[in-house]
C-alpha cells in the first residue's frame, strides 16, 4: 500500500536542477546519461512509496532504455560530460517549489545510488521484466510508460 502524497507533480526541470544541485553538494559530476537515469529511478520510487507522480512529463520507451524528452534535449548534448550548473538557481532553496517529501527521496534516491557509474544506473532499467523491457515488447519504441 502506497503512501500518500497529496503534492502535485513537479516539473521535470526542477527535479533535475535539484539532481545537480545536491550532486554537486556531494561533489559528484553528472552527465546527461546520468541524469536522465537519475531522474527516471526518482520518479519510479516516488510511484511506488506515494502512487502517484513525481516528475509532470511521461517517459517513453526509448530504444536504448526510459526517455525523459525535456532532459534529452536540454542535457544529452551533455551526454558524457559533467554538466555545469554555475550561474544557476538552486531549486531546493526557492519556498513551495518543492515538498520535504519531494526532496526526501531524491536525496534517498541519490543515496542508495551514489556509487553507480552511467552504465550500472541505465542496467537498472534494463533488468528483465521492468517497465521499460515491457512496454517495449508489447507496444514498442517511443510509447509512454504509464505511471500504472
Amino acid at each position: 500500500m502506497a503512501l500518500t502524497e497529496q503534492s502535485p507533480a513537479l516539473d521535470t526541470q526542477t527535479v533535475s536542477d535539484c539532481i545537480l544541485f545536491e550532486r554537486k553538494d556531494r561533489q559528484q559530476g553528472t552527465t546527461g546519461l546520468d541524469l536522465m537515469n537519475l531522474v527516471y529511478l526518482c520518479h519510479s520510487w516516488y510511484l511506488g512509496i506515494y502512487g502517484s507522480p513525481l516528475i509532470n512529463e511521461g517517459v517513453e520507451a526509448w530504444a536504448n532504455g526510459p526517455g525523459i524528452p525535456s532532459v534529452y534535449h536540454r542535457f544529452m548534448a551533455q551526454s558524457y560530460l559533467p554538466i555545469r550548473i554555475d550561474g544557476w538557481i538552486d531549486p531546493r532553496t526557492t519556498p513551495g517549489l518543492i515538498t520535504g517529501n519531494q526532496l526526501t527521496l531524491i536525496d534517498s534516491v541519490l543515496d542508495t545510488y551514489e556509487n553507480f557509474d552511467s552504465w550500472s544506473l541505465s542496467a537498472i532499467a534494463h533488468r528483465p521484466g521492468s517497465p521499460w523491457v515491457q512496454i517495449r515488447i508489447i507496444y514498442g519504441i517511443g510509447e509512454i510508460i504509464t505511471n500504472e
